[in-house]
């Protein structure tokens, strides 16, 4: 890890070493991640959409049966001619490649690399398949990401998923951010506003209160506010 220090014309760089201890090395979470990366006795092949260079994820089927019992429901009987340890499939095909790779790690391991990066995809993925855990890693990734062009997307889907910490969260950014309130009473609303107006009317009316301003006031096209794919 590097970290770099600039003062007026001095740039000074200096690189980071983190050392685990051995309870560390050989903590659960480590071999759990270890045993993600092992093809040895994986019974289970991941269907999900793959680009080129992307490998065909596999996974041991008792994992997902002891991690989620609606993950468990879609394990279907499978053979594979080229594997013969594989016996299931777990269809996923409705998520992309690198949300379903983190939701495996999530599984064997209890974290997420890049959470800031897959937090809105996965929250809906962890409601979905009933994963506590991993929800309350993408609230507290997605609270920590508020911004005065983030909020209105991030408080539709703090209401899809009903995760009413994020909700809340979400509310009290509005009633506090003076950015949100100057915005608002220089008649600025962006397309993520405009489109919760029209999507979930209640939910944009509970916000125009919390900034503490009549809907009416939301009223001028602003700059996009949206996440990226």
């Amino acid at each position: 890890m590097y970290l770099t220090f600039v003062a007026k014309d001095v740039q000074i760089m200096v690189k980071l070493q983190i050392i685990q201890s051995d309870e560390e090395v050989h903590s659960l979470s480590q071999d759990m991640a270890r045993l993600m990366n092992l093809e040895e006795a994986k019974d289970t092949v991941v269907e999900c959409p793959l680009t080129e260079g992307e490998k065909k994820l596999t996974a041991h089927s008792w994992i997902i049966k002891c991690r989620s019992a609606k993950l468990s429901q879609r394990l279907l009987e499978h053979k594979d001619d080229k594997n013969e340890n594989i016996k299931y499939k777990l269809e996923l095909s409705e998520f992309s490649y690198p949300v379903v790779n983190e939701l495996l790690r999530y599984i064997y391991t209890d974290k997420v690399e890049h959470t800031d990066k897959y937090a809105h995809k996965l929250l809906p993925v962890s409601t979905a398949f009933n994963l506590p855990g991993l929800t309350c890693l993408c609230e507290r990734s997605l609270i920590e990401s508020l911004t005065p062009c983030s909020v209105p997307n991030i408080l539709l889907l703090a209401d899809q998923c009903r995760c009413e910490n994020l909700r809340k969260a979400a509310l009290h950014y509005c009633e506090n951010s003076n950015e949100i309130k100057d915005n608002v009473h220089l008649g600025g609303k962006t397309l993520a506003w405009r489109v919760m107006e029209m999507v979930n009317p209640d939910l944009f009316q509970e916000a125009c209160e919390s900034i503490g301003s009549s809907s009416s006031n939301l009223d001028s096209p602003g700059t996009t506010g949206s996440w990226s794919d």
